[in-house]
């Protein structure tokens, strides 16, 4: 097992979106995902201080690659986000310290707070004005550089049509970029196999039990990690049996 190359926080579970194509939306288990539409957006919070020791834990690692403070969630919706992002900044060791955004709650007086917090925020524009709105985001950001997306790929469940012919061209295929890139914890502390992982399938530990070099060099998270690199592994798990996904590497 090789060190991840990502770490991934999900500080908080909530999001403002209710995109068609998202896993939030189309997850089967309702249940599983209550938690992410909180009626007190603080209640969903991890706490202060578990975030600040997966960090500190990733430093004493030797992490050296980079820090996403999101996953599932919107991240400017956690009014605590700068002041990670500075904390880990503090560390002067990650690669890059960013977050993915749909940008909606942006406004001057935040971007005063995350500029040169972050190294980097993606903005997801949706809906119209964009030109008008890249302009003015950027206006308000001198140290922190902004990249633009917004498109949706296949996942889980989508309502994409080409869902099942990607589920059996990528059957037989070995996963390793996904599995092996990114060390996930979610806002419940949950260790997450991997970006498709929304509801923790896996029960591979918490945080509130374990350190994050225990979690992720766990005999159980080695075993799953190895036998889905050769073909065919992804046959193993019922939920890698429905999966759409390859890694840019094929893999």
């Amino acid at each position: 097992m090789k060190l991840f190359r990502a770490l991934v926080i999900e500080t908080h579970s909530y999001c403002n979106r209710r995109c068609k194509t998202c896993l939030r939306q189309t997850y089967p288990d309702r249940l599983a995902l209550a938690g992410r539409w909180p009626e007190d957006i603080r209640t969903s919070w991890l706490p202060d201080d578990v975030v600040c020791r997966l960090i500190d834990e990733a430093a004493e690692m030797g992490f050296k690659g980079w820090l996403c403070l999101q996953d599932f969630n919107e991240p400017l919706y956690d009014e605590r986000i700068a002041t990670f992002a500075e904390y880990a900044k503090n560390k002067k060791q990650f690669g890059e310290i960013y977050a993915n955004t749909n940008g909606d709650r942006l406004s001057e007086e935040l971007a005063q707070r995350l500029d040169g917090a972050f190294d980097r925020l993606h903005i997801s524009l949706y809906g119209g004005g964009q030109e008008e709105r890249k302009k003015t985001y950027s206006s308000w950001f001198e140290k922190t550089k902004l990249t633009w997306g917004g498109s949706h790929v296949v996942t889980h469940y989508s309502p994409f049509p080409n869902l099942q012919k990607c589920i059996n061209t990528y059957l037989d295929y070995p996963c390793v970029h996904e599995v092996q890139k990114r060390m996930i914890i979610s806002y419940i502390g949950k260790m997450l196999l991997c970006c498709e992982d929304i509801g923790g399938v896996w029960n591979l530990g918490t945080v509130h039990e374990s350190s994050l070099k225990d979690l992720w060099f766990s005999s159980k998270h080695t075993e799953i990690v190895e036998t889905l690199a050769v073909s065919g592994g992804r046959r193993n798990y019922p939920y890698c049996r429905i999966c759409p996904r390859i890694s840019p590497q094929g893999g």
